[in-house]
């Protein structure tokens, strides 16, 4: 993450690795299907294969992947001194940049309170500061610290150099089949979450 930021991403495609070997499977599955001379048994056979890889897809590996996640954060955020809404704060200013503090407040949903009392704990723990806007000096935005990027790195230091061996043994292809899913499933996700902070219940 901060200062890491091309490591910090594959410390998260590592965690979805998992998930490339099954959308290969699925990709090699089609192509079997293509490939049917009409035979329905046989297709029939390979589409209950696909339908049950992208059920364990689906239902399975991503919701384990995402609890991982979630627990890889926590621990992180022990060891920083911080909480876990912290630390979110700090994977959403590696992702999208400096931010200011309404910006912050929407990105990880907090009242803007709330969200004012997490860029204090962040400062007193030394991983952000504020700083003027250069387009607006009126303006104060939240940026990682030298510091705080030094210690998510080395929080983060396990995870990434399991994802470099993991990684190691992949094809381009396969790659490329893992960030487009990746992208993909950034998009449906935010996508969804947007879809309930702006509806009612039930809508």
């Amino acid at each position: 993450m901060l200062g890491v930021r091309s490591s910090h991403r594959c410390g998260n495609i590592s965690c979805a690795t998992q998930l490339l070997r099954h959308a290969v499977t699925i990709s090699d599955i089609s192509l079997r299907d293509a490939a049917i001379d009409g035979r329905g048994g046989t297709v029939a056979a390979t589409n209950e294969d696909r339908a049950a890889l992208l059920g364990e897809l689906v239902t399975r590996s991503i919701p384990g992947w995402a609890i991982a996640v979630v627990r890889l954060n926590s621990a992180v955020a022990g060891r920083l001194g911080v909480t876990d809404t912290d630390v979110l704060c700090l994977h959403v200013l590696d992702r999208y940049g400096p931010a200011t503090p309404g910006a912050l407040a929407k990105r990880v949903n907090l009242t803007t309170g709330s969200a004012s009392r997490m860029i204090d704990r962040l400062v007193a723990a030394g991983c952000v500061r504020r700083v003027p806007d250069p387009a607006d000096r009126r303006r104060v935005l939240i940026e990682p610290t030298q510091e705080g990027r030094d210690r998510a790195a080395t929080a983060y230091a396990g995870l990434v150099a399991r994802t470099h061996a993991e990684l190691a043994g992949y094809t381009e292809e396969e790659l490329r089949t893992l960030a487009r899913f990746m992208a993909a499933a950034e998009r449906d996700t935010a996508a969804e979450a947007q879809h309930f902070q702006s509806t009612a219940p039930g809508d």
